[in-house]
């Protein structure tokens, strides 16, 4: 949800977003019958005409720090082109294989720093209730 706070979502357009992605159920049918239901935590379903821009929204803002401080790639056309996206598809480019091998390390570090951010308390929050304010004036309490 930060990715498109600063591209300046409406907060109204974000919480829309939230709620279609976050705890939705699903059962699994086999022969007939219905598993009982599951939660899928966070994310779109299969076929969402969201998750392509969801997913171009996050992935642009990741390279963009990713590929900041990498100089690889394959020169195309006098640009320099490191990577390529498609709906949800992407692909890194690189002149030799040690560069992409650089390249994906970098992503690596970059997407687990991503990781640890949105999921996790800072290490100084680490008290059993912390407090944060959300943009609408709201107090939320979350124990870990």
């Amino acid at each position: 949800m930060r990715a498109m706070r600063r591209l300046g979502v409406d907060y109204r357009d974000r919480r829309l977003i939230g709620n279609l992605c976050m705890g939705q159920s699903f059962t699994v049918r086999i022969e007939g019958a219905d598993s009982e239901a599951g939660i899928i935590g966070r994310g779109t379903t299969q076929g969402c005409p969201l998750s392509p821009l969801l997913f171009n929204i996050y992935i642009h803002e990741l390279l963009n720090e990713t590929l900041g401080n990498v100089t690889g790639g394959v020169a195309t056309g006098g640009r320099l082109v490191q990577a390529i996206r498609f709906a949800d598809d992407q692909a890194m480019t690189a002149s030799s294989e040690e560069g992409l091998q650089r390249m994906m390390e970098t992503l690596e570090r970059t997407s687990e720093e991503y990781v640890r951010h949105a999921y996790k308390p800072k290490e100084d929050q680490s008290n059993d209730v912390y407090q944060r304010s959300t943009e609408e004036g709201v107090n939320l309490a979350t124990k870990h």
